[in-house]
């Protein structure tokens, strides 16, 4: 009866453990968008041009970079980042992301380049880096834009 019980036992560990999904390798853009469309785990195995990227609505996976870069960037990458998720050993590079002042009052101080808004705990940013990127925030003369703040992350 024991030995029994601890082949069941094992069964379950053995068919949790070959279902537990690994992590994405993703090489380009449309990659990218599926496996966060998906919330799968993500590693990126290059360099991604992300020119003509729209901000995908929610992430709550890992994304390791493995030190490749997202590039070019004119949106948020993210709009919400949900709990749990991480993002490791990523650049974002050359990225120009330029807010309305319509966008800045709706979002107020969460206008960011990785992410809108982080909500929830346990999300860990690690080893990001920002290099040649531009926050730009247009406002014409007669508009008022009070408490904005320009920020990567």
């Amino acid at each position: 009866m024991i030995k029994s019980v601890g082949v069941s036992i094992c069964g379950a560990i053995a068919a949790f453990l070959s279902s537990t999904a690994s992590a994405v390798d993703v090489s380009d853009m449309a990659g990218l968008a599926a496996a966060i469309a998906g919330n799968d785990d993500i590693t990126l195995t290059t360099d991604i041009d992300c020119a003509g990227w729209t901000t995908a609505a929610s992430y709550s996976g890992t994304i390791d970079g493995q030190n490749h870069a997202i590039k070019n960037l004119t949106v948020a990458f993210i709009n919400a980042v949900g709990e749990g998720a991480a993002f490791e050993n990523l650049v974002i590079k050359d990225a120009v992301w330029t807010w309305t002042k319509d966008e800045i009052r709706d979002y107020g101080d969460h206008v960011g380049g990785l992410a809108i808004s982080m909500t929830g705990a346990n999300i860990v940013l690690r080893n990001i880096t920002f290099s040649g990127c531009a926050m730009k925030a247009w406002a014409t003369t007669s508009s008022t834009v009070s408490n904005a703040r320009a920020y990567y992350g």
